[in-house]
């Protein structure tokens, strides 16, 4: 086999093992979404505490930022980013991330805020807060077209939430990280079935 063969034999295979590497990264990076996820679900605004807040940024310390270096029971607001940016920046798939905020206030979390993204500009977010309200929920929506794609899907939780609804409120569809082509409608990016005109409180 002549040296050129060897060498551009050799480049296929590093580059091969590049690739794998970053999907391999990529898929680890679903799953601990997917796991941050469950975590936050058993989350209650008003109810949880700071310390709660202190375990699951040290849980998923890689994927989290903390809003600034004052960070305390009285205030603290701390952030967590899961994306596919290898596989984008490969162009394998359009950008897509999950992540949001979540705030503690007087010891106690205050608000819970998370959302799935495209660079496309597709969004699914919920909006979960311990502020007393009527309603246990209401949804928000923003179409291409009546009856069109939707480009926007917003759920805000109250405590009049029951812990169904909020299940069902936290389902976002994760796949979107690493599904071929993305997710192109907010409704793909939670659950299928679910009929968010008509949500149980």
């Amino acid at each position: 086999m002549k040296a050129s063969s060897k060498m551009l034999l050799g480049s296929l295979a590093l580059i091969m093992v590049f690739v794998g590497l970053v999907v391999g990264d990529t898929f680890v990076t679903r799953y601990q979404a997917a796991a941050f996820l469950n975590d936050v679900r058993a989350l209650r605004p008003g109810k949880s505490s700071f310390e709660d807040l202190v375990r699951l940024r040290h849980n998923y310390e890689r994927f989290s930022s903390v809003d600034d270096l004052a960070c305390n029971p009285k205030l603290c607001r701390v952030y967590f980013n899961f994306d596919n940016r290898w596989l984008y920046r490969l162009r394998v798939l359009p950008a897509s991330g999950f992540g949001g905020g979540i705030t503690v206030r007087d010891s106690l979390v205050d608000e819970v805020n998370l959302g799935l993204s495209t660079s496309s500009g597709y969004s699914a977010q919920v909006v979960d807060t311990s502020a007393p309200a009527a309603k246990a929920y209401t949804v928000s929506r923003r179409e291409s077209t009546p009856g069109g794609t939707l480009i926007a899907l917003k759920v805000h939780l109250t405590p009049a939430a029951s812990d169904n609804l909020r299940q069902t409120a936290y389902s976002f569809n994760l796949a979107c990280l690493t599904e071929w082509g993305g997710c192109k409608d907010a409704r793909a990016m939670f659950s299928r079935g679910v009929n968010w005109q008509n949500l149980r409180p």
